[in-house]
């Protein structure tokens, strides 16, 4: 059986999530590529109660990837100022 999509939602954005803490941004990048696509193509029927544990884990390394990235924004952001 294939995996449905909510997991696979959930293990494109901890897998992000944990490229991301070891500062892994260009393979963070592609995976993100990867979860786009998912998102896009309308992969996602409506969820149900069963899909209830994939859509909290998406939700919470999401929240990580976000604490984690606005650091380096914050960074790219310095270094735009600083070239004028």
């Amino acid at each position: 059986m294939s995996e449905s999509p909510y997991t696979q939602l959930a293990r494109l954005t901890a897998a992000i999530e944990q490229r991301a803490e070891a500062g892994n941004w260009e393979d963070s990048a592609a995976l993100t590529q990867e979860l786009l696509g998912l998102l896009q193509a309308g992969h996602l029927p409506p969820a149900t109660a069963a899909d209830r544990p994939a859509l909290e884990a998406a939700q919470k390394s999401i929240a990580a990837i976000t604490e984690r990235a606005e650091p380096l924004r914050d960074d790219i952001a310095r270094l735009l100022k600083a070239f004028g």
